[in-house]
């Protein structure tokens, strides 16, 4: 699953930095990634066992780090979204290819 990170850089960072995911529920893992400061998002390829907790998990974030004139700098970026794992085929999307929410996917299921 392709999880993507946005980023906004409003101060001097450096011109490449590893980024990784922090925060992610016990077996789900997402490799570290290298990233230009002319990126504007991260794109992490997360890799989910079958046996991963299903649930909303909130809390992962993305370190970035690297080397500004001579130091180790480090940076986080918090996430405000949810990463949701849901049994197969049970995470239903809006149209607009969105996540629906626990009582929006109820609806929809009674729609039907």
């Amino acid at each position: 699953v392709a999880v993507e990170c946005a980023l906004q850089f409003t101060q001097s960072v450096p011109l490449t930095m590893e980024c990784r995911l922090e925060g992610l529920p016990n077996r789900v893992t997402a490799e570290p990634i290298k990233i230009e400061s002319s990126q504007s998002q991260a794109v992490f390829d997360l890799k989910v066992a079958g046996d991963a907790p299903v649930g909303a998990f909130s809390g992962i974030q993305c370190r970035l780090t690297g080397s500004l004139d001579g130091s180790e700098v480090s940076f986080i970026v918090p996430s405000t979204t949810d990463l949701i794992i849901a049994e197969p085929g049970k995470l239903l999307k809006a149209h607009d290819g969105r996540v629906l929410s626990p009582l929006e996917a109820l609806r929809k299921q009674n729609e039907k």
